[in-house]
C-alpha cells in the first residue's frame, strides 16, 4: 500500500495494521532544516488519546532526511551525508552494512509500492551539479543496490526535491524547483528502472512551484505547494491514470494565506483532508477536499498554532491524530482530528520537547 504523505513516505505494507502505538523520534543534530521527513509505523508507545509520552527520542543517525518503510526495514537519506542508511523495525537495529552511497546530496526518498524498488533524488548542494534519480533494489533482507543504469539523470538546471511513486506503482514523480516542474517517469515494475514520460514535465501556467507536493490515495489527483507573485497557493491537478500525465483542474489552485511555503503537504487516507504545515508563521492549514472532483475548501476555521518551524507532519494510519516536528522550538506538536470535519485540536500537552536541535517524528 502507499501512505499519501507530503514528505513522501511511501510502504508496501507498514501500516496495514491500523493502530499507531508509537512516535519515535529521528534527531538531525546539525541544526540544517533541509529537507527533513516524517515515517509512518506501528510500534508500542502512544496513549489511546493519541498523546506522546515523553522520553521515547533516540538518536537514529546524524543526519536526518526524508524515510520510508518496506516491512520490517526502516530507511531514510542523509541530507547532506550523502547515504541511504538502513535498519531492522522496532528497535531501528543497523543492518550489516548499514548503508550504501548515493553520488551526491540527498533530498527524496520513495518506496515502490511493491517494496522490491527505492528510489533517491540528489544534487551537489554546493554547486547545484549532478541532479539526478538514482535507483535501488531491495531485497528480502532489506539491503540496497543499485540498478543498471543506476539512475536517470535530469537537466542539468534540475533541483530535484520529493519522489512521489503511483500508487498502482507505474509511474514516478519528482519535483523540480529550479525549473518550476514537475517530472514525470514511467516505471517498468519488473526491474525498477524509470523513463522519462512522451511529456517529461508539468508546470503550473502561472507562478512557481515549492518542492511540497502529494498524491489523493486513489491517485487520481496530485497537489503541489507554490504560489502565483506574492499568494501562496496550492495547485490542484489532475492525474491520468491510464497516461500518467498531470494537468490542471478547472479551478487550477487555491490561495492558502500561508506566509510562506510548506514544509510537508499531507492528505489523510480516507481522502477528505488536506494538511500543509507553514514554517514561515507556525501553523497547520486546514483543507477539506472533494474526493469526486479533488478541489480544495479552506475550513471555517483555516489554521491551528504549531510550535516554531514546523517543517514535517504525519497523520497517525488510523486518521484520529496529526503531528508536527518543529525545528526550531525543539518540539513535537499533537493534534486530534475530526474525522468527519477534518478539524484539528491541539491535545493536552500540546507539545512535547525532545533533546535535540533539530527533529523529526517517527511514528
Amino acid at each position: 500500500m502507499r501512505i499519501p504523505l507530503g514528505n513522501n513516505l511511501q510502504s508496501r505494507d507498514g501500516l496495514l495494521d491500523k493502530e499507531c502505538k508509537a512516535v519515535n523520534v529521528l534527531l538531525e543534530p546539525n541544526g540544517d532544516p533541509q529537507s527533513p521527513g516524517l515515517t509512518i509505523r506501528s510500534r508500542p508507545g502512544v496513549t489511546d488519546q493519541g498523546l506522546i509520552r515523553a522520553g521515547t527520542a533516540q538518536l537514529l543517525t546524524p543526519w536526518a532526511g526524508i524515510s520510508g518503510i518496506v516491512g520490517d526495514y526502516f530507511f531514510t537519506v542523509g541530507t547532506c551525508g550523502g547515504a541511504i542508511t538502513s535498519g531492522s523495525n522496532g528497535d531501528l537495529t543497523a543492518l550489516s552494512p548499514d548503508s550504501v552511497a548515493i553520488p551526491e546530496n540527498g533530498r527524496g526518498l520513495a518506496i515502490h509500492p511493491n517494496g522490491n524498488f527505492a528510489y533517491c533524488s540528489n544534487v551537489n548542494s554546493g554547486t547545484n551539479a549532478n541532479p539526478e534519480i538514482s535507483m535501488y533494489s531491495i531485497n528480502a533482507s532489506g539491503q540496497l543496490a543499485l540498478l543498471s543504469p543506476a539512475s536517470i539523470a535530469m537537466s542539468a538546471s534540475a533541483a530535484p526535491a520529493i519522489v512521489l511513486i503511483s500508487p498502482d506503482g507505474l509511474f514516478a514523480y519528482c519535483s523540480d524547483v529550479n525549473n518550476n516542474e514537475i517530472k514525470q517517469f514511467s516505471v517498468n515494475t519488473s526491474t525498477g528502472q524509470l523513463t522519462a514520460l512522451g511529456t517529461p514535465s508539468y508546470s503550473p501556467a502561472s507562478g512557481g512551484i515549492y518542492s511540497a507536493s502529494c498524491l489523493s490515495p486513489d491517485g487520481l489527483f496530485f497537489y503541489i505547494d507554490g504560489a502565483i507573485g506574492a499568494n501562496k497557493v496550492i495547485y490542484q491537478c489532475a492525474r491520468n491514470a491510464g497516461t500518467g500525465l498531470i494537468s490542471a483542474l478547472g479551478t487550477p489552485s487555491i490561495t492558502t494565506g500561508a506566509a510562506g511555503g510548506f514544509g510537508a503537504l499531507v492528505i489523510s487516507a480516507d481522502g477528505t483532508s488536506v494538511y500543509g504545515c507553514s514554517y514561515s508563521d507556525d501553523k497547520i492549514y486546514q483543507f477539506s477536499r472533494n474526493t469526486s472532483t479533488g478541489l480544495l475548501t479552506a475550513l471555517g476555521s483555516p489554521t491551528v498554532n504549531t510550535g516554531s518551524y514546523p517543517f514535517g507532519m504525519c497523520i497517525s494510519p488510523d486518521g484520529l491524530n496529526v503531528y508536527t516536528s518543529n525545528n526550531v522550538s525543539d518540539t513535537l506538536s499533537q493534534f486530534s482530528r475530526n474525522t468527519s470535519t477534518g478539524a484539528l485540536t491541539a491535545l493536552s500537552p500540546a507539545t512535547i520537547a525532545v533533546d535535540a536541535k533539530k527533529a523529526i517524528p517517527v511514528i
